[in-house]
Order: structure tokens, then sequence, then C-alpha cells
């Protein structure tokens, strides 16, 4: 099913479920940038959260409720631009799965890898499944993340460079699976701080890369900015420093816990 067809369906799909008082979209708008691998993007998201039971309280920390979350996404660096359509399905507020697809076109090359032996441009299609699991304790949070990305191609003569995990994929097809842990303390309302830790590996070409951060969050009224700072490798890159911030602007917020 090409992109285009999925994202019908994903219409067909809110049209078919929009309960009225159940239903509610959201759109945020965001950028961000990193200096090892050496990156920057903006990206746009529009989602359709529907209710399936308990009540959603704004403002609130409450959990008590599930939702199913179709939405489409849309990333780009201007050198690479990357729609995807997502389903998310919570059967409770603090841990559910994440179906996906989307399309890379990528015009650029990698600092973190060698271009001249592995496709850095092209096409890239890639199919996402993905579980989060959120816990809290007081003040303290813990966010588990694992997700799993079937990879193909367009070009299929030698291996090909994913810019999402900045890993090497074996020629005509790999698979990347990426974990990612974020252990935190809520010191106010407007401030987070935490540790990030983020771990990725082809499962076929056995590229891997991990990266250790240090963060803080800093909330306000309808977005939030995020900073951290901490050391990065992979199968092609030494252990160096890397940097990132994120800016997110959150126009209609989602049901997703935070």
């Amino acid at each position: 099913m090409k992109l285009r067809e999925k994202i019908t369906v994903v219409f067909l799909f809110i049209n078919l479920f929009s309960y009225d008082g159940t239903s509610h979209w959201d759109y945020s708008l965001g950028g961000g940038a990193r200096s090892l691998p050496i990156g920057l993007s903006v990206f746009s998201e529009v989602g359709h959260n529907l209710l399936l039971w308990g009540e959603k309280i704004d403002n609130e920390n409450e959990y008590n409720y599930g939702y199913l979350r179709p939405s489409l996404q849309l990333s780009t660096s201007g050198l690479v631009t990357k729609p995807g359509v997502f389903l998310d399905v919570f059967p409770i507020s603090f841990f559910g799965l994440t179906l996906g697809s989307a399309y890379s076109w990528r015009f650029t090359k990698l600092d973190t890898i060698d271009c001249s032996s592995a496709h850095c441009g092209g096409g890239l299609q890639r199919t996402i499944l993905k579980t989060k699991l959120l816990l809290g304790y007081e003040a303290f949070f813990l966010a588990v993340i694992q997700k799993l990305e079937f990879l193909f191609p367009m070009l299929k003569d030698r291996g090909f460079a994913d810019e999402s995990s900045t890993l090497v994929g074996q020629k005509g097809y790999d698979r990347v699976w990426f974990q990612e842990y974020v252990l935190g303390y809520t010191l106010s309302e407007k401030y987070k701080v935490g540790m990030i830790f983020d771990f990725s590996k082809m499962l076929h070409s056995q590229n891997r890369s991990d990266q250790k951060l240090l963060f803080m969050n800093r909330a306000f009224t309808n977005w939030s900015l995020v900073g951290g700072a901490g050391l990065y490798q992979s199968s092609t890159q030494l252990q160096a420093f890397t940097g990132f911030i994120l800016m997110e602007w959150q126009l209609s917020p989602s049901y997703a816990l935070d």
C-alpha cells in the first residue's frame, strides 16, 4: 500500500470513529537541532484523539482512560523530507502501541557515515512498530520506548544509511531496533530534569549506536523547550560529545501523557 493510500485510510478511520463528545483534534509544530550527528529539522503533526473509555481531565495527572489516535506527521530539513501516517492504540493512557509508515526523500550526506560505500540519498520506506510505557512515583518518572522499523531503500545495489538511527543497513533491506529509556525528576510545574539512554542496532548489518544524555525541560503555557548534552558513539563514529535542543508548540494538545 502506497503512502497516499495509507493517508486515505487514516482519514476514513477518523470519519468512521468520530464520536460526538469523545473525540478531539490536536495540532503541534516544532523544530530541533543536534551537534553529532549533525542535524536540523522542523516538524508538524495533526492527530485525532478518540476516547475509548474513562475521561480525559485537562491540566490534571489523571490516567484512567484509553484512546485511539490516528495522526499525520511531516518533518523536513530541506535536504530530507519525511511524511508519515500513524495509529496509536493505548488501552490505558500510560501504555500502548503505535503502528506507522513513513517515506523519506533524501538529498544529503551524513557526517558519521561514508556515503561513498553506502547510499545516503534516495528514497527510504519504513514500517514502524513501537511500544511506550510511562511510569511515575511522586516526582520521579520513567519512560520506556521500544521500536522496530522495517527499512526498504529504493537504491538496492549496496548498503544504505538510515538518517534516523544514523546506522548503515545491508543492501536491499534491513531492520533497526531502537530502545530509549528516560529517567527524570519533576522539579516544578515548569521544570523537569533527567537522563536519556538511547540504543539502536541494525539487525542484519549489526551496526549499532548509543548515546547517554542529561536534559532539562522547560514548559511554558502551550509550548516547551528541551535541551541536553552527553556522549554519542556508533559503529562508524568514535565516542564524542553531542548536544541537542528541541522546541515544540502545541496549538491543541493530544490525549497522550507528557
